[in-house]
């Protein structure tokens, strides 16, 4: 976060490998991008890893990673003419959470191992969004439409407390 609070806009911030416990806000244009191995990104819980506020930012070469504490969004996304490519997002309650965005262009992501992988409101009202071929998600679940994040409604199995017999 450091490194983000200290650059200008349009600066690019080269992240070296290693594992990072970051919450953090992304509120002027930017270009982050892991370098020399892929960095790792986790959040703590009931937190979310990268919040993009601001227009014109790229994120590349990242894992994001949530836990077992129950971190809830790896990636969310506010602003408009976002580039995300070269991700690995996992182990959140929801992995990608794009807000009604314009000119967001995604390639080269996995979206796995969350308990919703990703909530898009507006996917299909805003035709300038891209969305290669290349972005996989696994068989959990993706939702589309208004009415807010359901992983903020939702308790995971993995997550509850285990009862007591």
């Amino acid at each position: 976060m450091e490194a983000v609070n200290a650059s200008a806009a349009g600066d690019t911030i080269i992240v070296e490998s290693g594992t990072y416990l970051e919450k953090l806000t992304i509120d002027k244009p930017l270009t982050l991008l892991g370098m020399g191995g892929t960095p790792v990104v986790t959040a703590t819980e009931n937190e979310i890893a990268v919040l993009v506020q601001a227009d014109n930012i790229t994120l590349a070469g990242f894992s994001f990673e949530g836990g077992p504490g129950g971190a809830i969004f790896g990636v969310s996304i506010q602003g408009n003419d976002t580039s995300l490519y070269d991700l690995d997002i996992s182990g959140y309650l929801c992995g990608l959470l794009i807000n009604p965005a314009e000119r967001l262009s995604m390639s080269t992501t996995a979206l796995h191992d969350n308990y919703i992988n990703s909530y898009w409101p507006d996917i299909s009202q805003n035709p300038k969004n891209s969305i290669d071929e290349t972005v996989t998600m696994d068989a959990g679940r993706s939702y589309t439409g208004k009415g807010g994040c359901p992983a903020r409604r939702l308790t995971p199995p993995q997550m509850q407390e285990p009862s007591s017999a």
